[in-house]
């Protein structure tokens, strides 16, 4: 009888340890599927951004970049291919995209950036007088020092346009 009951509380034991497991792997899975949404969604609009700026400004990637940005690509296709998020691989990816993708983005947009906007501070001060209203002047101005930041190039400073597309504006308003 006490062997019956301890065996009993072993199986319900095992029960209970297998239910807890499986909530645990759930919560984990969910995490592991938000924290991958949230890497495709930046790393989608990184890629966008390069997209629209290459269209409409003329950036151009170096090879090292464009070839870190394709092993991003292929880091993620492989998370996909598994069918499931796995958790190191996860952050393996996360890791080179943080650490090697967004820096070289960051750094070539600036540089490319600051060769773009360079003379147009200049025609903005000279054109000053001729301006009806010194307002515009420094709308203008704020769009392009405002499209320096790479990670910020895609929030909507107007609440409609993104700042890319406000220092596109602004380029085109100046010449």
């Amino acid at each position: 009888m006490l062997i019956d009951d301890i065996k009993k509380i072993i199986k319900d034991l095992k029960k209970l340890d297998a239910i807890e497991s499986a909530a645990l792997d759930a919560k984990k899975r969910i995490k592991n599927d938000n924290d991958f949404s949230t890497l495709i969604f930046d790393f989608t609009t990184s890629v966008l951004k390069v997209s629209v700026a290459s269209k409409q400004l003329g950036f151009k990637l170096s090879a090292e970049t464009l070839k870190s940005v394709e092993e991003g690509i292929q880091k993620i296709e492989e998370i996909i291919s598994s069918s499931v998020v796995n958790e190191f691989e996860l952050a393996n990816t996360k890791q080179y995209i943080n650490k090697k993708v967004n820096p070289n983005l960051s750094k070539e947009w600036k540089e490319f950036h600051a060769k773009k906007t360079a003379g147009l501070s200049a025609k903005l001060s000279s054109m000053g007088g001729l301006v009806q209203d010194p307002n515009q002047i420094t709308v203008i101005k704020q769009n392009l020092n405002n499209g320096s930041d790479w990670s910020g190039l895609s929030l909507k400073d107007n609440g409609i346009h993104t700042r890319l597309d406000l220092l596109i504006e602004a380029i085109n308003e100046v010449d």
